[in-house]
């Protein structure tokens, strides 16, 4: 709900009101005929055991008040506006019920929580408050020069008593040379902008409470239970802190039938928001606080937008863009002693490979890998420390992508379709099934007719096979190629003509065909590159639809 009030010339006093509730109920069942009854017996574990059934109840509120008062003048030679405002936000979320049962004697009984042999319940709740000061002031002087400047203060209950709160900001600054004299009736070039802006801001994209002691229980001597420490408070918890830094180009021509926008970016985030673990002789397993590392996010991004046709019945407009990204972990101190040691590399992107480097497979058909230090062993620690083999294979995140989309009408036609296109390398499907070529599904056993012939020469298969199979699966051997040119969107409509007599009735009637995700071109051998291994694709869907104007 909005409300807006005029105070006086210029002045203006904006409230907007919100709230919303969710609430879910869900339900899971565990059967045992769902269950591999092979692998149960194998190992000797009850079915009865197994069945389970789990019901969870959570209810969501969220209330938001934001007054906002605007400003608007005319100053010298050009125009003014300014704002203050407020934000406020509440979140609670309540789960009044959560009942995990098992130990079923039969699939009909599931859900009978009388009939199960372990029942346990749960409920809690968990609230979160945002409140926020901000201003704006834009200054633009003959719709030539443009000044921006912002500040904020925000606070965040998920953050430690002492640090609730931070102080933020930003300014940037365009120039429309166009409209300079000496290029104000360019013939060829009709608009041309150079902006650029510089701003902290913050972040409390984290659970609830992180800043707070938690506990666990724990069992001691025989059969007895207690509370344990599992994390320590951190009442200087405080919001992680990103400087952004954009410069960009903007240029029409043509009378804008050709706009062309190139734009580079810089961020450079700290005071990181992840859990440190601690020691066993601290007592505690872990605590909250804020990552002296820095990570460094920059790229290019290019658009380019085109009015191919442009009259009465028909109208065709094209658009491309592609983009350039990378990220590098700048700083880490004391990285060497921490937690975080086998996980990251300064330098090096936070989402990396690190892979055994494969070389092929011996006389014994067992895998073979470069031993990168020397040590006369394979080691899974990383090389460019010198505790391992495992080399820097490259970043999980594309090397560039982008899209090309077509927007067509004559008369009452429409078509409108978007093909996608990111170059990348992935995992094969491989790396997620766990399985090397000769290995059954889920064993590490090599089938016997690939090796009779070398057991039947008197030998006997190495202890290394176990070894060779996990290594493999950690290896340049499951990097491919996982680039793609996919048709994401195609929307084809028309909208059917009415006489002065039905519009009456009906203004407009609109039957549309929409398909996403429609072909794929790869040479990826998998489900599908954008998701690849065995997470579930991308949909594809089809939909047919009518829209009625009364």
């Amino acid at each position: 709900m909005s409300a807006t009030l005029d105070l006086a010339k210029g002045l203006s006093l904006k409230t907007d009101l919100g709230y919303g509730r969710a609430q879910s109920t869900s339900e899971q069942f565990l059967p045992a005929s769902g269950m591999n009854n092979v692998y149960y017996t194998r190992n000797n574990i009850s079915l009865n055991a197994s069945r389970s059934y789990t019901v969870s109840i959570n209810n969501t509120n969220n209330f938001s008040v934001e007054p906002q008062l605007n400003y608007a003048a005319s100053l010298w030679k050009g125009n003014l506006t300014a704002l203050v405002g407020g934000s406020w936000q509440n979140r609670k979320s309540e789960m009044p019920s959560y009942v995990s049962s098992s130990v079923y004697s039969s699939d009909n009984l599931i859900g009978i929580t009388g009939s199960a042999g372990n029942v346990t319940s749960y409920n809690g709740s968990s609230e979160y408050k945002y409140i926020s000061l901000f201003s704006r002031v834009n200054y633009n002087i003959l719709n030539k020069y443009i000044l921006n400047v912002t500040f904020r203060r925000d606070g965040s209950s998920r953050f430690g008593e002492n640090k609730r709160y931070g102080d933020f900001g930003s300014i940037g600054g365009a120039w429309v040379f166009t409209e300079e004299k000496f290029l104000k009736d360019n013939p060829w070039l009709s608009f041309g902008k150079i902006r650029s802006s510089y701003g902290k801001i913050g972040s409390d994209d984290i659970g609830d409470y992180g800043y707070a002691s938690t506990y666990t229980t724990s069992t001691y001597g025989v059969g007895n239970s207690a509370m344990a420490s599992a994390r320590i408070a951190n009442p200087n918890f405080q919001w992680e802190v990103t400087n952004k830094f954009e410069a960009a180009l903007e240029l029409g021509f043509l009378k804008d039938r050709i706009s062309f926008t190139a734009a580079y970016y810089k961020n450079v985030s700290s005071n990181q928001l992840v859990p440190y673990t601690l020691s066993p002789q601290a007592g505690f397993l872990n605590y909250q606080a804020n990552l002296g590392a820095k990570v460094e996010n920059k790229g290019l991004e290019f658009t380019l937008t085109t009015t191919n046709i442009h009259n009465k019945n028909l109208n065709w407009n094209t658009s491309f863009n592609i983009s350039k990204n990378t990220n590098t972990l700048v700083s880490f101190p004391n990285l060497a002693t921490s937690s975080y040691f086998t996980t990251y590399i300064v330098g090096n992107p936070l989402n990396s490979l690190y892979l055994l480097n494969y070389t092929g497979v011996n006389a014994a058909g067992i895998a073979q890998f470069e031993d990168v230090n020397g040590d006369g062993r394979i080691s899974t620690g990383f090389a460019d420390t010198g505790v391992g083999d495992r080399k820097y294979q490259g970043p999980t995140y594309p090397e560039y992508y982008g899209g090309i989309s077509n927007s067509i009408s004559y008369k009452g036609f429409a078509l409108d379709f978007l093909f996608q296109f990111v170059k990348q390398e992935g995992r094969s499907l491989l790396s997620s099934v766990a399985v090397q070529p000769g290995y059954p599904y889920g064993l590490a056993n090599y089938q016997v007719d690939e090796y009779r012939d070398y057991l039947a020469q008197g030998n006997v298969l190495s202890s290394n096979y176990q070894s060779s199979f996990f290594n493999y699966l950690g290896s340049t051997a499951t990097v491919v190629d996982a680039s793609y040119i996919k048709l994401k969107n195609v929307s084809a409509s028309y909208t059917i003509p009415l006489n002065e007599g039905t519009k009456k009735v009906i203004q407009n009637i609109r039957v549309s065909l929409q398909g996403q995700n429609l072909v794929t071109f790869t040479k990826y051998r998998g489900f599908d590159p954008e998701t690849q291994g065995l997470a579930l694709p991308p949909l594809r869907t089809v939909t047919l639809g009518t829209q009625l104007t009364f």
